[in-house]
This record gives structure tokens, sequence and C-alpha cells, in this order.
């Protein structure tokens, strides 16, 4: 079974529902992902369709590298990427909306749709202890294990909120993977085995001809574009002078939104266009395919992200995904 218009309508609805009310006037957009992962990109994606949507003016768009920390008005609303990098397995990204939340107290804070994870739970609280410190933080979770989780620990708003690449446009995506005249192959069944600390060997499909195994494309080959992309955030880590440092920094922004993003999208449509079914141990190859109208089934990864996410958006039919 397929995940249907009215399905993705309701998801949207539910973003709708949770998100309008705490995001109006203008916006900085910022962690935003210069990096190899298709699906944080696809979160990225759906984020900037949301604010096309509702006509929100988005001052700048950034990652933690090229974000200046700059003064800013206190009308103004920050917007935090959403994805699955909350808690202590990438710290970096944790460490960067601490020192947001932190320089920035009088402005509202929202982060899209996260989920979390903890190996350390004094660091948790830890974390919960400087998150409390600031009384206008939205915290978005995409699952009901992280939203619990942020309800027992963390004093701030705490929202269920589906995840943003459901803001993505269908008929956009089949467009995109259609085009390139990449070739459909209707027996190949792909299997999106990822090729971090994040997997899990459990319940591995079992090995045949017709099955493909593979991470996202930009994770199995050097992709030019991404590589141009890492050698200037290299540059711009090196660079001393102030000046030169942003205006490199607003170069770096610059192509990654109006050049890395729509091709990266552009690429996991096409590549999960090639198959007619996905058996995924990332969440957004599994959303991906969903989204392109492809038999799905998922491979939790360690801390189960999928499963949980499967438990809270699709209880209402079990056959849509497996």
């Amino acid at each position: 079974m397929e995940l249907t218009s009215s399905n993705l309508n309701e998801l949207r609805k539910l973003i709708s529902l949770r998100l309008d009310p705490l995001i109006d006037g203008e916006v900085v957009l910022t962690d935003l992902p210069y990096h190899k992962n298709i699906g944080d990109i696809l979160i990225w994606g759906g984020e900037i369709e949301y604010l096309k949507h509702r006509k929100i003016k988005c001052l700048s768009q950034t990652s933690f590298n090229t974000f200046n920390f700059p003064v800013l008005p206190d009308n103004v609303t920050i917007l935090l990427h959403g994805g699955g990098n909350f808690g202590d397995l990438y710290r970096v990204c944790q460490d960067f909306r601490l020192k947001v939340i932190q320089t920035y107290p009088k402005n509202k804070i929202v982060m899209f749709p996260q989920s979390s994870y903890y190996r350390d739970m004094t660091l948790m609280r830890k974390d919960a202890q400087i998150f409390a410190q600031h009384k206008n933080l939205y915290l978005c979770a995409r699952d009901r294990n992280t939203f619990s989780m942020m309800k027992e620990t963390f004093s701030n708003h705490i929202l269920l909120v589906p995840d943003m690449a459901f803001f993505l446009d269908c008929s956009m995506l089949r467009t995109l993977a259609s085009s390139d005249n990449i070739e459909f192959q209707s027996k190949k069944v792909c299997w999106i085995k990822r090729k971090d600390t994040e997997y899990r060997s459990e319940n591995e499909p079992i090995l045949n001809t017709n099955l493909v195994v593979s991470d996202w494309p930009t994770f199995e080959r050097t992709n030019a574009s991404f590589w141009v992309l890492e050698k200037l955030l290299g540059i711009h880590r090196r660079i001393k002078f102030k000046c030169i440092h942003r205006v490199l920094g607003e170069l770096i922004d610059y192509y990654a939104g109006n050049y890395i993003r729509p091709y990266a999208i552009k690429l996991g449509c096409q590549f999960i266009n090639q198959f007619s079914e996905v058996i995924s141990s990332r969440l957004h190859g599994m959303i991906l395919a969903l989204l392109l109208s492809k038999s799905v089934i998922y491979q939790d990864n360690i801390s189960c992200k999928l499963s949980s996410f499967c438990n809270t958006w699709f209880t209402y039919d079990s056959d849509i995904i497996k």
C-alpha cells in the first residue's frame, strides 16, 4: 500500500497546526546540513517549502560553520534545523544549539522536529538545565519516544510534529526522479544500508541477485559538488580575518542553498526511483521512498528512531510500511 495524498495532507496539516502559531514575521534559519547526508538535505527542503507556503521572510540560511552570531532584533525568530542529532551522538550540533540559546535569550527560538538519543544521562540533565534558562524556546519532537523524553527532562515548550520532509512537493519529487533518463529497474530492490555508527546489524535482509546494497550515493563515491563544498568549508575554518571569513561564509551559504540543496534532492530522487522496493536503515531513505510511492520496509538503527517514527505516524494503517 502507498502513502496516499490524504495521508500526506494529514501530516502536513499537523505540521501547520503546531508550527503556524509559533512562526511569523522575520526569521533566520541555521544549523543547516552542509554535508553529504541527503536525508538531512530533504528536511532542509521541507523547511524551505514550509516557509514559502507561509510567506515567511527568511533573512538568512546558514550552517553552524557559517553562522557568525550577528546582532538580531528581539522580534526575529531563530529557527533551528530539524533532524536526528539532538543529544550526544552528534555533539557538535547540540553544542551549537546550546550556544545559540545562550547568546539570544530574548529571541523566540523554534527547533524544527528532531529525534533524540542520549547515552549519557548526566549530560542530558546538564543540557536541560541550560535549555531551561531560555523562556521562549520551543522544541519539536518528531516521534513519541523523543516527545516523552523531552517532556520528562526539559522544561521548555515541547510539541510533537511530523518530519519536515513531508512538506516537500510530491509532484516535484516525481519530476526530479524521472529526469535525465534514469532507468527504472522494475525487479530490483534497494537495501539502503547506512555506513556509520548508527547502523544496527540485526534483521539484515537475505542477499540475492535482485538486491542492490548501497548507502546514499553521496557516501558511495566522490562527488564534485560536495567536494567543492568541503574544500570551501575547510578554507573558511582556517581564515582568521573577520571580513574575509564573513564574505566567504556568505558565498558558501549561497552555494549550499542554490546548488547543493536542489542537486542533492534530485540525486536522492533519481537514486530511489531506480527500484521497485526499498529496504532502508535510513529514516529519510524510507520517507523519500514513501513520497515516491515505493513499497518500503524499514530496518531500525541503534536509537530505534525508524520504528519510533513509524509507530508515531503510521499506526492507522500498518500496510503503508513494514
